[in-house]
């Protein structure tokens, strides 16, 4: 089987390590350095051209977005949406697929892989079912009506892309690709049998296909209190 290689893009933002080593009692202690975009507490944007936004700033923002609306956010509805060709998903052992779902779900199928980046089958990008950003555009397909998912792909933790109650629905069947910091996330959830934590540039190999976590400029919370702590 020819292999091929997945790259996707973790954003840059977990616990952080000094690693030294020591070749014995008179050595002197070296210090092996870290990644730039890791640091104590977490993880950082290593570029210059990124900022943080104060919270000022992020209530400034909120502020006009309630007021004023969104300029750039089309109204629903605004193209034609396609419907699934579930004759192809459902029996696509070899075929270059993907389809998209919504926002940065899809549905990639590969070399027999079935594979599902940021799914989020909810109503809501918020950890509360009745309250926060809700969807454009109805959902084209059920999660159920998927064929079974062999691979997830998380990016990053916030919530249009890190969905618990679809995780939930997915369980601990697939094979879970994450980023640094994800692992006590997913535990937590009794998702423990087989999750990957990548950092930038990192692979795995799965059944022939290579996946590749790449950077990104971007950042994770999914509270006020943990502001990049995953990457």
């Amino acid at each position: 089987m020819r292999k091929r290689t997945l790259f996707w893009p973790i954003p840059a933002l977990s616990v952080v390590w000094l690693i030294t080593a020591m070749a014995g009692d008179e050595t002197p202690k070296t210090a092996v350095r870290r990644p730039a975009h890791h640091t104590d507490g977490g993880f950082r944007i290593p570029w210059d051209a990124s900022t943080d936004k104060s919270f000022s700033q992020l209530m400034r923002w909120r502020w006009d977005v309630w007021t004023k609306g969104r300029p750039d956010t089309p109204p629903a509805a605004s193209f034609p949406l396609a419907k699934i060709n579930h004759a192809l998903i459902d029996t696509n052992p070899t075929q270059f697929t993907a389809t998209w779902i919504g926002h940065a779900t899809l549905l990639v199928q590969m070399d027999g892989l079935n594979i599902l980046t940021d799914p989020i089958f909810s109503d809501r990008a918020s950890p509360i079912s009745w309250f926060g950003p809700k969807r454009v555009s109805d959902l084209p397909v059920d999660l159920d009506s998927l064929p079974p998912i062999d691979v997830v792909i998380i990016s990053h933790d916030h919530y249009d892309h890190l969905d618990a109650p679809t995780i939930d629905r997915l369980g601990d069947r697939p094979h879970y690709l994450v980023p640094l910091g994800f692992k006590e996330w997913l535990a937590d959830r009794g998702i423990i049998r087989k999750v990957t934590e990548l950092d930038w540039w990192e692979g795995v190999e799965i059944r022939g296909v290579r996946f590749v976590a790449t950077p990104s400029q971007h950042w994770c919370a999914r509270s006020h209190i943990d502001r990049n702590e995953r990457l």
